[in-house]
């Protein structure tokens, strides 16, 4: 029984800590759509590692300073296309911090959110399951 409850409670933590890490990743792009600088940009090229792609997107600041962002989402098919433009939002205080409208916005929270499920069931669950069968046995 002892190492039922263990196991559960650590599972119960692990999923508490990806719903918390889902959270803070939708509160940060939601932060960043708020008080970033919304601009449009173009898929200038493609980086790809082994069989997945991640696009590298050429922009412009309001003073036409031109920067350059590459995805950090690598994904294949890759989600975007060489010449696409897309809407990004950046750092007024630091153009390089930048978020991409679109798979790269969901794609961290939505991770982050499965493993909660999948670890929080589980570990709730059986936590659940076990003290339910303590009160009926005590009962």
């Amino acid at each position: 029984m002892k190492n039922a409850l263990f196991f559960f409670l650590i599972f119960a933590l692990v999923g508490t800590a990806m719903g918390a890490a889902a959270v803070y990743q939708q509160w940060t792009y939601e932060k960043m759509k708020q008080h970033g600088v919304r601009a449009k940009g173009i898929v200038a090229r493609m980086v790809y590692s082994r069989n997945t792609a991640a696009p590298v997107i050429e922009y412009y600041t309001p003073e036409h300073e031109q920067r350059t962002y590459t995805g950090t989402v690598f994904s294949s098919p890759p989600a975007y296309k060489v010449g696409e433009v897309v809407t990004l939002w950046y750092d007024p205080n630091d153009p390089s911090k930048v978020m991409l409208n679109g798979f790269d916005q969901w794609f961290l929270p939505a991770i982050f959110g499965f493993f909660f499920l999948v670890f929080g069931g589980v570990g709730y669950g059986g936590l659940i399951f076990i003290l339910v069968g303590k009160a009926k046995a005590a009962a």
